[in-house]
């Protein structure tokens, strides 16, 4: 396996859990718990290590486009944390 495509998958396994999760859900011989914990799982992802855009409002009144980690977490400049 090529290392891009194997970061790629390690970046974005939070989709991968979110479809898990989902399945789990639909399927009634597996207990509400599993499913919980991969929600659980994905929201955790979600808030801290997805890759998105920053989106802190510039001075500009335009939206940051650096990318960050993470709905909670912000880009490299200090003010947008």
């Amino acid at each position: 396996m090529p290392r891009k495509k194997q970061s790629l998958v390690l970046k974005n396994w939070g989709y991968l859990v979110l479809v898990a999760a989902i399945v789990f859900w639909a399927v009634n011989d597996i207990g509400p718990g599993t499913a919980l914990i991969a929600f659980l799982f994905t929201s955790v992802w979600l808030l801290t290590l997805a890759p998105v855009w920053c989106g802190a409002t510039t001075r500009t009144g335009d939206g940051c486009r650096k990318n960050s980690y993470g709905l909670l977490g912000g880009c490299s400049y200090r003010q947008h944390r």
